[in-house]
């Protein structure tokens, strides 16, 4: 929902969330809420307001990893024609998949890196950043954070690719840690400290993380950040 040529996408999303509701309304009358029932959401996004001023930047955010002449060319010709992609890049793959495991890109197997120091005045650790944020979950509700098989977190991605979501995760969610007495490993999640950024669900790459919308509303107060 972000307009990519203006870097705007707030009304956008209201919009959205708009016909999104006017679709659950006919479901709930309905009584159906199959993928069938669900579908004409997509389409009346397509013909609204919010279709129309997306369709012209649809394509820009691959143009912009590009090399950089690349890019602008086809910016340029994107922009003069509409939205048109006149000169196709080929479907982005999904970006867990560009996650490397440790031997690729080191070569060698190597050791977890360390947390970077902190002086708290330029640089605040992720805790404090948590903080600063002003997101709140009820400690006693549901985690809305998923982990679909821990035994794949532990079996494969530790040796594979030394846990990357306790890297990404900006409010350290998640944690692997080493029970007292037996050493063995297990994974935390501290979901209360979510800022809802999805970088876990599009992150993961063994896609064993799910996030789903919090309790009520919960999370980040936007508004602070």
């Amino acid at each position: 929902m972000v307009d990519m040529q203006r870097f705007k996408g707030i009304h956008l999303g209201d919009e959205g969330g708009m016909l999104a509701a006017e679709r659950i309304y006919e479901c709930l009358q309905a009584g159906d809420f199959s993928e069938t029932a669900l579908a004409p959401y997509e389409e009346s996004i397509r013909k609204s307001y919010v279709g129309k001023t997306l369709y012209p930047g649809a394509t820009l955010p691959p143009r912009g990893i590009a090399r950089a002449a690349r890019a602008f060319f086809h910016i340029g010709l994107q922009t003069l024609s509409g939205g048109a992609d006149l000169v196709s890049h080929g479907r982005v793959d999904d970006d867990y998949k560009s996650t490397r495991t440790v031997v690729r890109y080191h070569g060698r197997a190597v050791e977890p890196p360390q947390e970077p120091a902190y002086d708290g005045a330029y640089t605040l650790d992720k805790l404090s950043d948590v903080y600063v944020s002003g997101t709140q979950h009820n400690e006693d509700q549901p985690s809305h954070l998923k982990i679909l098989d821990r035994e794949v977190c532990i079996n494969e991605c530790v040796d594979a690719y030394l846990y990357p979501c306790n890297r990404f995760c900006p409010a350290k969610v998640y944690e692997m840690l080493k029970e007292d007495g037996s050493g063995k490993l297990f994974l935390r999640v501290n979901f209360t400290n979510c800022v809802h950024c999805q970088t876990c669900d599009i992150k993961c790459p063994l896609i064993k993380h799910k996030m789903d919308p919090a309790e009520g509303g919960q999370g980040p107060k936007y508004t602070m950040l």
